[in-house]
């Protein structure tokens, strides 16, 4: 018995570095090994696309997406862009008017070659199909946001001003309008183009839209406002040589001045010019002339009242 312990012993200890080694290396093995099988990860949310046979519509589906059980090396699942996965069930070449029942399996799911779906759940939608139509349908395009102060939306313009909408038959006739993408307003203080995606008609549409975005003109123009000037005195004006008298149906009129609030706010009631224009006018005469208003810069002249005013021309007593 010793014999055999001696003999073990001598068997255990010989070589002592290179089992060490052999020992060290198999350690670092098992554990590269790890790191590249064996891995298993759930993706909540995996978009579920349906292609159809052509001329075929999806009319209703009662899922979206899925939950898919990967499995692969570590590596591979770690560099895995989740984003880009997609569960394609395709049923071309089936034309069955009405619902039907599918099966979801992980083979529909498309991955890379170092990782596999080995499980999908729910494991079935239910869709019902219908024949593909098409409608035009006007664009409107949406806002959001305020325009800084002083500042007002004009006109908004898409172009095209209509899309071809694909669909379900059924469900076209209830659309009326696509939107477009939220426009920001936000700091705009000009006329502005921009590109803008169709948005589906709701959530649960399934088509397409033809072009899929519009060019949008949106007008922004300065807002205006008005201030009313009373009693403007009515001046005449008179050629130099002119001996006439002269007397005004009224001496005041109202003036109403339109532009931006800050320019009218510094306007004062004498630096408004209004006055009427004997020039042309006759002695002994009465004469409708119409009365006209120098505005000060930065404005313009809204509205006059009286708009006119009987001019009398009379001899003045200096010839009489």
């Amino acid at each position: 018995m010793p014999a055999k312990e001696s003999r073990l012993g001598k068997l255990v200890f010989r070589n002592r570095g290179t089992k060490t080694i052999a020992v060290i290396l198999a350690l670092v093995a098992w554990y590269a090994i790890q790191g590249t099988i064996g891995e298993e990860e759930e993706v909540v949310g995996v978009p579920i696309e349906i292609p159809v046979e052509e001329g075929w519509a999806i009319l209703s589906r009662s899922i979206t997406e899925a939950t898919v059980t990967l499995r692969g090396t570590k590596d591979a699942i770690r560099e895995l862009d989740q984003e880009r996965l997609r569960l394609v069930r395709d049923i071309r070449g089936r034309q069955e008017q009405g619902n039907m029942l599918l099966k979801l399996h992980p083979r529909n799911v498309d991955t890379p070659d170092a990782v596999r779906a080995v499980k999908v759940e729910p494991e079935q939608i239910y869709i019902s199909l219908d024949r593909e139509g098409v409608r035009p349908i006007p664009v409107k395009a949406v806002t959001q946001g305020e325009l800084p102060d002083g500042f007002e939306v004009g006109e908004i313009e898409c172009v095209p001003a209509t899309v071809q909408l694909f669909g379900p038959e059924q469900r076209l006739n209830e659309i009326v309008v696509v939107h477009t993408e939220s426009i920001d307003m936000e700091n705009q203080v000009g006329t502005f183009k921009l590109r803008r995606n169709i948005v589906p008609p709701s959530q649960s549409w399934i088509g397409y839209v033809q072009p899929d975005h519009v060019i949008v003109n949106v007008e922004v123009i300065e807002r205006s406002s008005h201030r009313e000037f009373d009693a403007v005195p009515i001046a005449t004006m008179m050629g130099a040589e002119s001996r006439f008298d002269v007397e005004l149906s009224a001496t005041n009129t109202i003036v109403v001045l339109e532009g931006r609030n800050e320019v009218l706010e510094t306007i004062s009631p004498q630096s408004i010019q209004a006055y009427v224009d004997c020039r042309v006018l006759t002695a002994a005469s009465t004469s409708a002339v119409p009365v006209r208003v120098h505005p000060p810069v930065g404005v313009v002249v809204k509205s006059v009242d009286p708009e006119e005013v009987y001019v009398k021309m009379s001899q003045s007593g200096e010839d009489s």
